[in-house]
């Protein structure tokens, strides 16, 4: 017998069990787990449900930029220059005539699809023609604005849903989200990531992507913690190797005894006390007799008591 497996999680997630964890948790903390108007809106928002419907136009309205900024060429067709046209631009619907705005794409008379070229927009100028990257940009900004101005008036509205909060809030504090990208920002930041302007900016909007200046803080703050963890590896090995070096006098010092034998064959090597015995011109008055090897440094051979060369030094 073959086992459907979407059918067994269907049968998980529709139980009554999964059902009470899901409303204990949002009665609790006011955080609901399963309602997300968008499949972009993180589980568990900090905003919702208060901001649901404020959050849903500006989720439409990026929707249909973006659909614009992946597709410039077709939208920048839709535009010409006319120096008679109204100040901000005008258009006309292609199949009735009537008057529309230019940020229409649909007739509001007759239902027809504006875009495509069929209806094109007259503007007195190029600079008269929206970018479509930065309208974007800027919805994306307001919404952060919005979405911290729900976080400030309605407070945390339960434990989870204020860790959530403070969690947003520090992303969106070390993201910068205080003054809008440029377009060439825009277009620097999606290509250090290696992807689209488009899957960039929708991206941003739901924080799978920070700005320029969050990917700054972000890749500074990874350095410092590398550096850190570098200091803590370098101390860790000192630590060792001061602990194997201790260890090891500690070892040497329970197997051998320093004797008072060592002390003066040590003191031997390093001092020539001269001989007192004898002739005050002996080889052992003489700054050139090593007493550690016995023998004249000068003349490389053995000396005794009472030996002399002639050519002795005081000392």
């Amino acid at each position: 017998m073959a086992i459907n497996l979407f059918e067994m999680l269907d049968n998980i997630k529709n139980s009554q069990q999964v059902q009470s964890a899901s409303a204990s948790i949002k009665s609790a903390t006011g955080v609901s787990l399963g309602e997300r108007p968008y499949s972009t809106c993180p589980m568990g928002c900090f905003i919702a449900p208060e901001a649901c419907e404020e959050c849903k136009s500006y989720k439409e309205a990026l929707k249909k930029v973006l659909e614009d900024v992946e597709n410039l060429e077709a939208y920048y067709s839709n535009f010409v220059v006319d120096s008679d046209a109204m100040p901000g631009g005008e258009r006309e619907c292609w199949y009735c005539g009537a008057p529309a705005l230019a940020v229409s794409k649909e007739c509001e008379y007759c239902g027809s699809d504006l875009g495509n070229g069929k209806s094109l927009i007259r503007v007195q100028s190029k600079n008269e023609i929206p970018d479509p990257i930065a309208k974007a940009t800027d919805i994306i900004y307001e919404r952060q604005k919005m979405a911290a101005r729900y976080q400030k008036e309605k407070g945390s509205g339960g434990l989870l849903k204020g860790l959530l909060g403070m969690g947003g809030m520090a992303t969106m504090k070390m993201n910068a989200f205080d003054k809008p990208m440029t377009v060439q920002e825009v277009k620097e930041t999606a290509q250090s990531y290696n992807v689209s302007v488009g899957t960039y900016l929708s991206g941003l909007d739901t924080g799978a992507y920070l700005t320029k200046a969050g990917k700054t803080n972000q890749e500074m703050m990874n350095q410092i913690n590398q550096q850190m963890e570098k200091n803590a590896q370098l101390r860790a090995q000192q630590n060792a190797q001061r602990q194997a070096q201790f260890e090891a006098q500690r070892s040497q010092g329970s197997s051998s005894r320093y004797t008072m034998m060592d002390y003066q064959q040590r003191r031997a090597e390093s001092y020539n006390p001269g001989y007192n015995g004898g002739s005050s011109r002996t080889c052992y008055n003489c700054t050139y007799y090593s007493a550690g090897a016995r023998a004249c440094a000068e003349k490389g051979r053995s000396t005794n008591a009472g030996d002399s060369c002639g050519l002795w030094k005081l000392k």
